[in-house]
């Protein structure tokens, strides 16, 4: 008992390190959207158009509570924490071996400024863990990890698809090469419900504000963007306007809109909101059928081409991306002010040092190195014939596809959301290795108890 509560929460302080480190929750530049929640700006009432308020609610809700944005960080850390030590002690045949690499990769790893920043990215690499557990453990655990998943696709609508595309193609699997997984019914109903939950929470705070029940409100339009990146648009906005008329406002500012693209038409502050506006997804939804329509090659290129690229060990400038001095008078970090943190932040090492967090250049390579040490391991201990490696490594495999499918393929590329999978999945797969031993079973992703 005493050991099972000891390691996850000596991993919580390692996986926080860069947040004791740094002074102050790192904030990314999406941190301030998250921040606005009842402050005046967004609140069930009115949310934010293009991302779910139960993150906000979450950061409220914690900060209320405990008088510090530290708080939510805190805890997320603890359910990552929690979820890694178990999911890594499947393979546990001798102790130390099966944890102790999790404890020192994972400190100097992104996932640990994942976890340590005002951002809800860690909570898919925790669901995808909690899904894989409810197939592999019994008991009463199987309730903390729906509350996970649940949670994780609540913050972020497009871990559910992601999810539901991972377990899909597991079970798929496991039916085809008639592999027995005990109570494999009951634990896909209960992954399918934590899904269903999630979705069904953020679809019925979309009517509430803007009487749609898609999960997704903006979709259409971050689809569309998409394809504009690419030169895939050509006159279909056009076309689309004059067979529908110029009743929406994208339509009545036409000649502006069909010379823009990508982030600039997705983020530039005079043409965002009409591209947002739940009122204008049907209409976009129509535009992008008639891009696919057009060019149905060169958008299947291109979604092949981004997903791929989204499958890299080696994303360019990712140390950058957390390592932005932000402007505290104007721009995203002012919401700070409104929780009376921004001296605090001000301070913090982010905002003082150059480049704090470059050393994840080397922990890419190192990355590299553990992928290429598990594959020595798996062939040298002949690991395809141990349930909890070969398990986790389809299961993992599919999720780090699909989310580099949705992540990568359908929408702009974000190294930030497509190394989240990659780096969880390698490794998880390495502590798995190194603390199993060869079994003679062939059953992959069987029940085990646990200590």
């Amino acid at each position: 008992m005493i050991s099972g509560l000891l390691q996850p929460a000596l991993l919580t302080f390692l996986v926080l390190l860069p947040l004791l480190i740094n002074g102050y929750p790192i904030f990314f530049n999406d941190s301030g959207a998250y921040l606005q929640a009842f402050t005046g700006m967004a609140s069930f009432d009115h949310p934010l158009v293009d991302r779910p308020i139960f993150y906000s609610a979450y950061l409220y809700a914690f900060r209320t509570l405990f008088h510090t944005n530290a708080a939510a960080v805190l805890f997320q850390g603890v359910v990552f924490a929690y979820v890694a030590t178990r999911c890594s002690r499947l393979g546990w045949q001798s102790g130390v071996r099966s944890w102790l690499p999790l404890f020192l990769i994972l400190p100097f790893s992104y996932l640990a400024v994942m976890a340590s920043t005002l951002m809800p990215d860690i909570w898919m690499p925790s669901a995808l863990l909690a899904a894989y557990l409810i197939f592999n453990e019994p008991g009463p655990r199987k309730c903390f990890y729906f509350v996970v998943i649940a949670t994780s696709v609540a913050f972020a609508p497009a871990n559910g698809v992601i999810i539901a595309l991972s377990v899909a193609g597991f079970f798929a699997i496991v039916l085809i090469a008639k592999v027995r997984l005990p109570k494999k019914w009951i634990n896909l109903c209960i992954v399918v419900l934590a899904v269903l939950f999630g979705q069904g929470a953020v679809s019925l705070s979309n009517h509430y504000a803007f009487k749609v029940y898609s999960p997704i409100v903006s979709g259409s339009a971050f689809l569309y963007a998409t394809l504009t990146r690419e030169n895939l648009a050509d006159d279909a906005l056009s076309r689309e306007c004059a067979a529908t008329g110029a009743g929406n406002s994208i339509c009545r500012d036409l000649p502006h809109y069909r010379n823009l693209s990508g982030n600039t038409l997705l983020w530039g502050e005079k043409w965002k909101r009409p591209i947002w506006n739940p009122e204008n997804q049907d209409f976009l939804s129509k535009v992008n059928r008639r891009i696919l329509a057009a060019h149905p090659a060169k958008a299947a290129a291109y979604f092949l081409k981004n997903s791929l690229t989204a499958l890299t060990l080696f994303p360019a400038n990712l140390d950058q991306l957390y390592s932005v001095k932000y402007n505290t008078v104007a721009g995203p970090a002012t919401w700070l002010n409104n929780y009376g943190d921004m001296a605090r932040f001000s301070q913090s090492m982010q905002q003082t040092r150059r480049n704090v967090f470059g050393y994840l250049k080397l922990y890419r390579l190192l990355l590299g190195a553990l992928f290429l040490a598990t594959i020595w391991l798996a062939i040298r201990n002949r690991l395809h014939a141990n349930p909890a490696f070969l398990g986790f490594f389809v299961f993992g495999l599919l999720f780090t596809i699909a989310n580099a499918a949705i992540t990568g393929g359908l929408s702009l590329p974000d190294y930030r959301l497509n190394v989240r999978a990659v780096d969880i999945f390698v490794v998880m797969l390495f502590c798995l290795a190194c603390g199993s031993n060869p079994s003679p079973s062939s059953q992959v992703g069987a029940e085990t108890p646990q200590a």
